[in-house]
């Protein structure tokens, strides 16, 4: 009995926004003891529900949670849940309530995926992590419908930290997805990378602050204040792999050799792809690129001596 109402509780948030203690015990007719009892064991068991409080509190679970999708069509399930809701509303049976909530709750899991007779965009990636995917529809929604966003984030640092962002708008840089958002905790706008964000749920609306995009390219969204200008040479084995990272319009060949340029941000990322290269690249300039490169490859070495 225990296990079949933590999983009722379960669904009924997940179809649900907020759900309050009083409403979870007047449902499974429980004390609001048992109810706090019964979400601590939800969160024992690693489901994200967070307590918000105050006159509109409650509970809620992040929306980035989501059970496994059902394989209905759009069609088939607005043809259902037409049916589920008149029955309820003519019969008024609890089973046909919970079994909307199901739907409701399974319906949440969705990719964010365009596809047109001449364009296709996956946000999955090749691992088809569904977190992932979850974690980014619940970001393009919220830019799109300017909902506040509260965010569990661990930066590259290791540090996390709980934070309230005002999502603005998505980018995909270099394969990866990001989100510019101002954020509350800094008090400025900040960029998101998405795989770094634990969690996230709506917690609100957002007036967008101004923001003039065309005067500060997706270029220049990053954390790093710093850009360095590079010249490699490329052997010819690792010229297809160095075209795809900087484009093709970055790698020529010059004297019979290939070379390539670029400016890209000075951190650790610049120095971890240049490595991933090998032998297969040589960097001509400049000489503080060069000394990164090598202090990095002898603390690669020194883990092996």
């Amino acid at each position: 009995m225990k296990y079949r109402i933590l999983i009722s509780i379960l669904i009924m948030l997940l179809a649900r926004k907020t759900v309050t203690a009083a409403q979870i015990a007047e449902r499974f007719e429980i004390s609001k003891r048992t109810v706090y009892r019964y979400i601590d064991e939800l969160s024992f068991a690693c489901i994200p529900v967070m307590t918000e409080r105050g006159p509109n509190g409650g509970f809620k679970i992040a929306d980035t949670y989501k059970l496994p999708n059902m394989y209905f069509t759009e069609s088939e399930f607005a043809t259902l849940t037409s049916l589920f809701t008149s029955l309820k509303e003519q019969l008024g049976d609890s089973e046909i309530t919970t079994l909307l909530e199901k739907l409701t709750a399974a319906k949440k899991n969705e990719n964010v995926k365009i596809v047109s007779s001449s364009l296709v965009i996956d946000g999955t990636g090749w691992t088809a992590d569904k977190s992932f995917s979850a974690k980014l529809s619940v970001v393009a929604k919220a830019v799109e419908n300017s909902e506040l966003l509260k965010i569990g984030y661990r930066a590259a640092s290791g540090e996390q930290t709980v934070r309230e962002i005002e999502p603005h708008a998505l980018a995909l840089k270099n394969g990866i997805w990001y989100v510019y958002a101002y954020c509350r905790l800094r008090e400025d706008f900040r960029l998101f990378k998405i795989s770094r964000i634990e969690y996230a749920a709506e917690s609100g609306k957002f007036e967008k602050r101004p923001f003039d995009f065309k005067a500060k390219p997706i270029a220049e969204w990053t954390d790093c204040d710093e850009y360095i200008e590079f010249t490699l040479e490329v052997s010819p084995e690792a010229k297809a792999d160095v075209e795809e990272w900087l484009g093709v319009d970055n790698v020529y060949t010059s004297n019979g050799k290939i070379i390539a340029e670029a400016r890209l941000p000075h951190n650790k990322t610049l120095i971890s792809e240049i490595l991933k290269f090998g032998s297969g690249v040589k960097i001509l300039s400049p000489k503080e690129l060069k000394a990164d490169v090598i202090d990095c490859a002898k603390s690669i070495i020194g883990l092996y001596d």
